[in-house]
């Protein structure tokens, strides 16, 4: 008798154990520390007879990991400001009222999903600098037996931003997208990144960008709506710009102009082809810029591209100068002297123009 009792005993405890790693084996594992810890956590009456109200302990805030996985961003060309973006918000918190017997976790589609969300507390958060409410493209739900939810979001949201742009062409930028929840404060719901959910796609870089990398950090915040303090979760998207575009279309047909203006310096003393020709450079560099200033992005002040057609258009002037007053010597027959001056005017121009583009060049990128 005592032997069937001793091996009834095994074999229960031998039962225990399997169920036990089968739990943890079902048990996701990115999930909040706070939810594989604690496991089924004893909330009041009062929660778990309310499922709008938050799934923690009065004074414990709910935990959620965000990620971020951007699929697609279009930067702003020209005069637009608005950054588009393609992303997957992913968010997990426990909620133990949830919990369930049945070790199969549940995957909820957009139309379910939806209607679960509504029916219960969720974060609900939102983009910061929207210029209008995201476009929902799908969403995903899963509900896993210890009482886990994981929402897969994915958006179309476009944000204001304001670019950097002093170093153009040859600028970086260190975009902020930043999430928060205007319905709880930080006492209710804390905001923690998940690295592990969170990137940037092969094909999300636009043309002429760079995507260097995506970090996140938490943050506390004071509102004005509201003097609590709220969770902020802030994505620092590092991109770098390709200048080739720039240096093509406008760069080196501004060069191309600024030379063909020193040709007045070989045509000898034709002077009134001379003055014709040198207006026609000074009109060349105007049009240049005018004509490409819808395509340009707009500065909150003088870029380097900016300084750099300024020069260009200064070097022209002078050289217009410069043949002027080599026409007033051919008037005044002063022939050796205006000879004198061309061949001077041959070498000084051009040095004095790079020796400028090299200041510049430092000024800007010390």
């Amino acid at each position: 008798m005592s032997h069937l009792v001793v091996r009834f005993f095994g074999l229960l405890v031998t039962f225990l154990l399997l169920a036990g790693s089968a739990a943890q084996a079902l048990t996701p594992p990115d999930t909040p520390a706070s939810c594989r810890e604690s496991g089924l956590r004893l909330l009041s009456e009062m929660a778990f007879n309310d499922p709008l109200a938050p799934p923690s302990e009065e004074g414990t805030p709910v935990v959620v990991d965000v990620g971020l996985f951007l699929h697609r961003l279009t930067v702003p060309e020209g005069q637009r400001q608005n950054l588009d973006l393609d992303v997957l918000i992913t968010e997990v918190w426990c909620d133990p009222r949830l919990a369930s017997v049945d070790m199969t976790p549940q995957v909820l589609d957009r139309e379910r999903a939806e209607q679960f969300l509504r029916a219960r507390w969720s974060p609900d958060l939102a983009f910061l600098g929207a210029v209008e409410s995201p476009r929902r493209l799908n969403l995903e739900v899963v509900v896993h037996p210890d009482g886990t939810l994981e929402s897969r979001e994915r958006l179309a949201v476009s944000t204001d931003v304001r670019f950097d742009l002093l170093h153009y062409p040859f600028d970086r930028q260190n975009l902020k997208i930043a999430l928060e929840s205007f319905a709880w404060p930080a006492v209710v719901l804390t905001l923690n990144p998940d690295p592990a959910r969170s990137g940037v796609a092969v094909t999300a870089p636009p043309a002429d960008w760079r995507l260097d990398d995506l970090l996140s950090r938490p943050d506390l915040v004071r509102e004005v709506r509201d003097p609590a303090l709220f969770s902020r979760l802030v994505f620092s998207l590092r991109m770098q710009r390709d200048p080739t575009s720039a240096l093509v279309r406008i760069v080196l047909p501004l060069l191309i102009v600024v030379g063909g203006s020193w040709l007045v310096f070989w045509m000898g003393g034709e002077t009134g082809r001379r003055h014709l020709m040198s207006i026609s450079w000074m009109l060349a560099v105007l049009a240049l810029r005018l004509l490409s200033e819808p395509a340009l992005p707009r500065p909150g002040g003088l870029s380097y591209l900016d300084a750099v057609t300024l020069w260009a258009f200064t070097m022209v002037t002078a050289t217009l100068g410069v043949n002027v007053l080599i026409g007033r010597l051919h008037t005044d027959l002063r022939l050796e002297k205006a000879r004198s001056l061309d061949d001077r005017a041959k070498v000084v121009m051009p040095v004095i123009f790079i020796s400028g583009l090299v200041l510049l060049t430092g000024l800007f990128f010390e």
